[in-house]
C-alpha cells in the first residue's frame, strides 16, 4: 500500500541525528538502527493533519485535549501508520473505543442518548468477538498480504532481542503466542518496507515462527518506504 506522506523535505530529528526523511522521489527513508515507529507515525500525522478541529464532533480541539485515534482500533488489527491514524478530541477517542470508523459514524449518525450509544456499541463489539476465529485481522483486504516468513527481513536491532527474558516485550511475545494458539490467526498485521524489512509488529513475526500453526505472515507492505 501507500502510505499518506507530508511533502518532500520532512525530517525526524532525534537526538541531533536524522532518523527518518522523505527524499526526492517522495520515499520516507527510515534507519535501519532502532526507530520509534510509532513516534515516527505519530509525528507524521500531526504534521499532515493537524486542523484542530475534531473530525467526530466537529468542535474545535483545543490543545490539552488533542489526541490520535487508531481509525481501526488496535484491538482488531489497527496499526499505527498514518492512513489509520487521525486526531481527534479526547471525549470522542474515548466514546468511540474499539470500533472502527464507520461503525462509529454510524451509531453518531442515529442521535443517541451516551448510554443508548454505549449499549449498540457493545452490541457491535459482541458481533465482532464472535467474529475473530473466521474474520481473522479487522482490516481492509486491500491493506494486507501473506508472504513466507522467508521473504521477510530482520534486522539487527530485532536479531538482539530476547523474547523469552522478562519485561515488557517477553509479556507481549506470550501474549501473541497465545492469541495465536486460540484464534490461528495474528491480531495485527507485521508492518514491512518495500523490500520486505520488519519495521514494526516483530513479535508478531516471532509468534508465527514459534507457533509454526500458520504457514504465512500477515504483512502491511508499505511502497513508499524503505530502511537506509
Amino acid at each position: 500500500m501507500i502510505m499518506d506522506l507530508p511533502k518532500q523535505g520532512f525530517e525526524f530529528v532525534k537526538n541531533r541525528y536524522v532518523d527518518a526523511y522523505i527524499n526526492e522521489e517522495k520515499i520516507l527513508k527510515i534507519k535501519k538502527e532502532y526507530v520509534d515507529f510509532e513516534d515516527l507515525m505519530y509525528t507524521l500525522t500531526y504534521v499532515m493533519k493537524r486542523d484542530m478541529v475534531c473530525p467526530y464532533c466537529g468542535e474545535p480541539i483545543k490543545a490539552r485535549n488533542l489526541t490520535l485515534d487508531h481509525m481501526y482500533p488496535r484491538d482488531y488489527g489497527g496499526v499505527s501508520i498514518t492512513n489509520n491514524l487521525i486526531p481527534c478530541c479526547k471525549k470522542c477517542n474515548s466514546q468511540k473505543g474499539n470500533l472502527d470508523v464507520a461503525e462509529y459514524h454510524h451509531l453518531l449518525a442515529k442521535d443517541l442518548s451516551v448510554s443508548e450509544l454505549e449499549k449498540e456499541k457493545q452490541k457491535i463489539i459482541m458481533i465482532k468477538e464472535q467474529k475473530r476465529s473466521t474474520k481473522g485481522i479487522f482490516l481492509p483486504n486491500e491493506w494486507i498480504q501473506y508472504l513466507q516468513p522467508k521473504d521477510l527481513f530482520v534486522r539487527d536491532y530485532y536479531k538482539n532481542l530476547n523474547l523469552f527474558g522478562s519485561g515488557t516485550k517477553t509479556r507481549r511475545m506470550i501474549a501473541n503466542m497465545e492469541y495465536i494458539r486460540k484464534y490461528n490467526s495474528q491480531k495485527r498485521p507485521v508492518v514491512v518496507d518495500r523490500n520486505g524489512y520488519i519495521v514494526d509488529g516483530y513479535t508478531w513475526y516471532a509468534a508465527v515462527l514459534e507457533m509454526k500453526k500458520t504457514k504465512k505472515v500477515a504483512v502491511i507492505m508499505i511502497e513508499n518506504m524503505e530502511l537506509f
